[in-house]
């Protein structure tokens, strides 16, 4: 599967870098997540399952994790496969730059080629950000 889909997004969060690790990292923590239903833990904790409220579901396993650095996830679905990975770096004035690649290997040749047109992985991208903004800007945020 040589064709796929990437996208890369970076902001900076006016937040320190552990409560930004602790919300990407914690997924049994999910109700911030404006399009999730529901994550559910698999036996071993290294792999979990996303059901979104538009009724996809996505399978992720941990692939690597360096603590207030580095988090990749490889995802699964029906129709794709691909790589999540996300890169945390200290700022100044407790601030964190935060960068978000996301790699589609979409499974089936024809509706890869639809893909390209249809799915727009950047605004799912965009929404997580706002949503990690959102539980951070909340005065009760504890993980």
């Amino acid at each position: 599967m040589k064709k796929c889909m990437n996208s890369k997004i970076c902001t900076v969060l006016n937040y320190n870098i552990k409560d930004v690790w602790n919300i990407i990292t914690h997924f049994n923590n999910y109700k911030w997540r404006s399009n999730i239903s529901y994550v559910q833990s698999i036996n071993n904790s290294n792999s979990f399952i996303e059901y979104y409220k538009s009724g996809d579901i996505n399978t992720f396993k941990i692939l690597e994790k360096i603590n207030y650095r580095y988090y990749k996830l490889k995802i699964i679905n029906k129709k794709f496969m691909g790589i999540w990975e996300c890169c945390l770096y200290p700022l100044k004035e407790n601030r964190t730059q935060v960068v978000f690649l996301k790699t589609i290997y979409v499974k089936n040749p024809i509706k890869r080629f639809f893909a390209k047109h249809l799915w727009n992985i950047r605004k799912l991208q965009i929404q997580y950000i706002a949503d990690i903004k959102n539980i951070l800007e909340e005065s009760s945020y504890n993980v």
